[in-house]
């Protein structure tokens, strides 16, 4: 079952596969076969349809790993209750929310970001480094730890795990009963740092969309900034490296209704993968032109990303510090800049 998603990321991988005179292709030959949107035009019309709705990615998570019954009840309350995944009326209320945790956020975030990054770069402990993902990952999550504990009034002590990202298109059985099992923890913790600054606990939930939804994708970016630059040669600014490499590569979509867009018809239940980071490849000018076509890589549509900005200030902050922390430098031999680390397709784990 689903043995479209392999394909899928066979050709994220390897776009060469396409016909790019089409913007889009079928994923499997049945009736209503999933399709990989790869063209900007099309895309964009899918991402800003109200027809299409978010899929809920637990089925596959389930359904890959043969547990179909299984119950993971804190993360289906996050597919419940994130603005990533709910629609109409529920999905405008739960982003407005979700928009100003967001500013409180951003206006306290450059205080202390830039000597925090900084901090973290001369702490490494290495002058070489074979995995950019672990660094990458470690000082997203701490990041994201310390922006969650400024917003509570917490000390910088306190005990938080943080489960990380649930974007990962497999999970083992094990992995996601640990996931929800530090899901839970984490929800716990909020709820009581919440009510302890007289906060209603309900707003654990906006809390707990912010760190899943930006962590994994602000995670991938920044290995790539690292994997592209290992010896500090060249300046990425964030915009740029979001639009070079996608931090993620597409977005799963369920059409509510048929809809005919552009002469493709498509079928009410069909699933739609608009590929961002195909797209994004493919609208780079030929020449030295500017660059008129608007960066999918935070999504369009009423389900665009709320954390744009956030995710630029700590991309651009740790693409700043690490420029200028020329003492460190990445092993390009030990590993493979493919999509799939943007993907983090690493099997079973």
């Amino acid at each position: 079952m689903y043995l479209y998603i392999i394909k899928l990321k066979e050709i994220l991988n390897d776009p060469s596969t396409l016909n790019l005179h089409d913007e889009l292709c079928p994923l499997n030959q049945s009736d209503k076969p999933p399709l990989l949107i790869y063209g900007n035009d099309l895309g964009e019309k899918v991402m800003k349809s109200k027809d299409f709705i978010p899929l809920n990615l637990i089925d596959y998570f389930k359904a890959i790993n043969n547990i179909p019954n299984s119950k993971f009840p804190s993360i289906e309350l996050y597919f419940k209750t994130s603005p990533l995944f709910l629609k109409d009326s529920m999905q405008v209320e739960a982003r407005n929310a979700l928009s100003i945790l967001y500013k409180n956020i951003e206006d306290k975030l450059l205080l202390w970001l830039p000597h925090f990054t900084r901090k973290y770069l001369a702490g490494i402990g290495v002058k070489e480094i074979h995995d950019p993902v672990a660094i990458a990952e470690q000082f997203t999550l701490d990041v994201f730890k310390k922006m969650i504990l400024v917003e509570l009034d917490c000390e910088e002590n306190s005990s938080i795990e943080f489960p990380g990202g649930i974007l990962n298109t497999y999970k083992s059985k094990k992995s996601l009963e640990d996931y929800d099992r530090k899901l839970d923890l984490l929800l716990k913790f909020i709820e009581g740092k919440l009510i302890k600054i007289d906060r209603p606990a309900e707003e654990a939930w906006k809390i707990i969309s912010f760190v899943v939804m930006g962590t994994e994708p602000i995670s991938n970016s920044l290995a790539f900034g690292m994997a592209l630059n290992p010896n500090h040669e060249k300046k990425w600014d964030a915009e740029t490296l979001f639009k070079e490499l996608s931090p993620v590569s597409f977005l799963a979509r369920l059409c509510a209704k048929e809809t005919k867009i552009k002469n493709v018809l498509i079928q009410e239940g069909q699933e739609v993968y608009v590929a961002l980071s195909i797209i994004n490849q493919l609208s780079k000018p030929k020449d030295n032109t500017p660059e008129q076509i608007n960066s999918f890589s935070f999504g369009l549509g009423k389900h665009m990303c709320p954390g744009r900005k956030i995710s630029l200030i700590i991309t651009q902050t740790f693409l700043d510090a690490w420029e200028n922390s020329k003492g460190i430098k990445v092993n390009s031999s030990s590993f493979s800049v493919t999509r799939d680390l943007i993907l983090r397709l690493k099997g079973n784990k």
